[in-house]
C-alpha cells in the first residue's frame, strides 16, 4: 500500500494533528466543562475536515473518488454548526439550553449534511485531473450548501460581536482572539473552499483545512487564557511536536510495510505520552499562576485589613477622648460631694455617690486602657526617659495601695532585696502604671491572704527584677502562654472581678518591652496564687 505524502499532504496532516491536540489538552482539562465539550465537538468536525481532504487528494490508495468528495463537504458542514455551538456557550461551565433550540437549530445541519453525503445531490461526480482533483456540483445544491455556512458563520460572529461589546477585562481579550482567529479562517475557507470552486478552480481548496490552525488555536488560548504561551509550556509543546513529525516523517519515508506499522505504534505511544507531559505541565503552571494570584489577593486582603484596624483604632481613640471629659467631671463632682465641699450628706446618699465615684474610677481606668492600646498600635507613644529606682517606684506603689488593701482585709507588704542597686532608665509614668496595674490586679483576684511585692537586682545579668505575689485564684495553664494578649482573661477572673477589660497586661507588655525589659506570669494553677514579674535592664553606669 503506497500513500501519497507530497508537502501538501503532509502540512494537512500535521495542522490536522496539532489541531487535535490543542483539543485533547482542552478537553482533558475539565471533561464536565461545557465550553470544554463544544470546543471538543469543534475539533471533531475540524479533524474530520482534514482527514476527508487527506482522502480527496488520494492519501488512502484505492479509495473512491466521490466518496471522498462528500465525505470532505459533509464534514465542514459540521465546523458551522459547531462553532455556533461554541459560541453560545462560552465561556460558561453549565449551560442549559432550551428545548426548541435543541430542536430547531441542529435541523438545517441535518439536512445539509444528508444533501453532502447522498450520492448526485450536492456532488454528481469527481475526476482525476493532472493537478488538484476536481468536483462537479449541483449548482443549486451547492448554493444551498453555501447559503448555510454564510448564515451559521454570520450567526456565530453576531454572537461573539455582541458579547465582545458587553465584555470587561479577561473576557474581552478572549474574544478578541476567538474572533480574530475564526475571522481568518473564515476567510480563507470562504476563499479557497466555495468561492473558487464555483469557477472549477480546485489548486488552492487544501488551504482551508491548513487556516483552520488560527481559528483552533484562537480559541484554544481563549479558553486557556494565557497559559499555552508560558515560556515552560511553549518549550514543551514544541519539543513534543517535533518529535511526533520526526516519527511521522519516519513512518512516511520507511522502505518496509513492517517498519510502518512500528513507526506508527510508536507515534502513537508518543502522542499519548506527550499528551499526557503538556498537560501535567500545564497543570503545573496553572497551580503556579494559581497560587501567585491568591498570594496576591491576600496581600490586598491583609493591606485592607491593616487599613481598616488602623481606622478601628482611630475610632477607639476619639471615642475614649471623647468619654473622658465627661467621666473626670463625674468622677470630680462625685469626690467634691463624698469630701463634704456641698455640705453634709445622709448615709444612703454618700453611699450612693460612693458607687457613683468607684464606679467612674473604674470607667477611667478601662478608657485609659483603650487609649494606651489605640495609641501603641498607631504608634504614637512617647516615653520620657531618665534614671530612678526601682525599688522606690514600688515602694510608692504599695504605700498608695495600703487603705485599699486595708479595705479588703488584705495583707500588702513591700520588700526591697536590691539594696538600693536597682537603678533603671526608663519612663517614670509608664512604668508606674505597669506596676500600679499588677499589683492592683494581684488585690483584686486576692479574697484573702495578701499580696507581696519585691525588688531585687543581679549586677552581674545588670538586670532589675520587681515580683507581684499574691494568694489569689491563681491562673490555669491554658491561660498562661496567652495571658498577655489583648482581651485575654480567665474564666475564674469573672467571678472575683467582673470589671476587667483584658487590655491591662496587653499594654503593660507593650510597655516593659518598649524599655527592652520582660514581663510574664507564672501560676501553679487554679486556687494556688499567682506571680507576676518585670524585669528592666540596670541604668548604665
Amino acid at each position: 500500500m503506497e500513500f501519497n505524502f507530497d508537502l501538501i499532504n503532509v502540512l494537512v496532516l500535521i495542522t490536522t494533528i496539532a489541531n487535535m491536540v490543542y483539543g485533547l489538552v482542552v478537553f482533558s482539562q475539565d471533561r464536565k466543562d461545557a465550553t470544554h465539550v463544544a470546543f471538543f465537538c469543534l475539533i471533531i468536525g475540524v479533524g474530520a475536515w482534514g482527514i476527508g481532504m487527506l482522502s480527496f487528494r488520494g492519501w488512502f490508495p484505492g479509495f473512491d473518488l466521490a466518496l471522498a468528495a462528500r465525505i470532505l463537504y459533509a464534514s465542514a458542514a459540521i465546523i458551522p454548526f459547531a462553532s455556533l455551538y461554541f459560541a453560545r456557550v462560552f465561556p460558561e461551565h453549565e449551560v442549559t439550553v432550551p428545548l426548541w433550540q435543541k430542536v430547531f437549530i441542529p435541523l438545517p445541519f441535518f439536512a445539509v449534511l444528508l444533501l453532502s453525503l447522498w450520492p448526485g445531490v450536492l456532488i454528481e461526480g469527481a475526476s482525476r485531473s493532472a493537478g488538484e482533483s476536481l468536483i462537479h456540483f449541483n449548482l443549486w445544491a451547492h448554493v444551498v450548501y453555501v447559503a448555510y455556512i454564510s448564515i451559521y458563520f454570520s450567526w456565530v460572529f453576531l454572537i461573539l460581536l455582541r458579547r465582545y461589546y458587553h465584555a470587561e477585562g479577561v473576557l474581552r481579550t478572549q474574544l478578541t482572539f476567538i474572533i480574530l482567529g475564526t475571522l481568518t479562517t473564515t476567510s480563507i475557507a470562504l476563499v479557497t473552499n466555495l468561492i473558487l470552486p464555483f469557477f472549477d478552480i480546485f489548486t488552492y481548496n487544501w488551504l482551508g483545512q491548513v487556516g483552520v490552525i488560527a481559528m483552533i488555536t484562537g480559541i484554544t488560548y481563549a479558553i486557556l487564557k494565557h497559559h499555552l504561551f508560558n515560556a515552560k509550556i511553549i518549550a514543551t509543546e514544541l519539543f513534543i511536536f517535533f518529535l511526533w513529525i520526526f516519527i511521522l516523517a519516519r513512518t512516511l519515508l520507511a522502505d518496509s510495510l513492517q517498519e510502518r506499522i512500528a513507526n506508527l505504534g510508536l507515534f502513537g505511544a508518543t502522542v499519548f505520552i506527550g499528551l499526557l507531559l503538556i498537560r501535567s505541565v500545564i497543570r503545573e503552571v496553572g497551580a503556579r499562576e494559581k497560587i501567585e494570584q491568591l498570594a496576591k489577593d491576600l496581600e490586598k486582603a491583609n493591606a485592607r485589613l491593616k487599613e481598616l484596624d488602623r481606622q478601628k483604632t482611630e475610632f477607639v481613640s476619639i471615642a475614649s477622648h471623647q468619654l473622658r471629659s465627661p467621666l473626670t467631671a463625674i468622677k470630680g463632682y462625685a469626690s467634691l460631694l463624698l469630701e463634704g465641699s456641698y455640705g453634709k450628706l445622709s448615709k444612703q446618699v454618700t453611699e450612693s455617690i460612693k458607687k457613683i465615684f468607684d464606679s467612674s474610677k473604674y470607667m477611667a481606668i478601662s478608657i485609659e486602657d483603650f487609649l494606651n492600646v489605640s495609641r501603641i498600635e498607631l504608634g504614637t507613644v512617647k516615653y520620657d526617659m531618665k534614671d530612678f529606682s526601682f525599688a522606690t517606684l514600688g515602694e510608692e506603689i504599695v504605700g498608695e495601695l495600703l487603705p485599699a488593701a486595708g479595705e479588703r482585709h488584705l495583707n500588702l507588704e513591700f520588700k526591697d532585696e536590691s539594696r538600693g542597686k536597682a537603678v533603671i532608665r526608663g519612663d517614670y509614668g509608664k512604668l508606674r502604671q505597669v506596676i500600679l496595674n499588677l499589683v492592683d490586679n494581684s488585690m483584686k483576684y486576692t479574697k484573702e491572704g495578701g499580696v507581696t511585692v519585691t525588688v531585687t537586682c543581679d549586677e552581674i545579668k545588670r538586670v532589675a527584677q520587681l515580683s507581684v505575689v499574691d494568694t489569689g485564684v491563681g491562673i490555669p495553664s491554658e491561660i498562661l502562654p496567652k495571658l498577655f494578649g489583648k482581651f485575654v482573661r480567665a474564666k475564674n477572673a469573672n467571678e472575683v472581678n467582673v470589671m476587667g477589660t483584658g487590655l491591662g497586661l496587653y499594654v503593660a507588655k507593650q510597655f516593659v518591652e518598649a524599655h527592652r525589659g520582660r514581663v510574664w506570669a507564672e501560676s501553679l494553677g487554679q486556687g494556688k496564687g499567682s506571680t507576676f514579674k518585670v524585669e528592666l535592664p540596670l541604668a548604665a553606669k
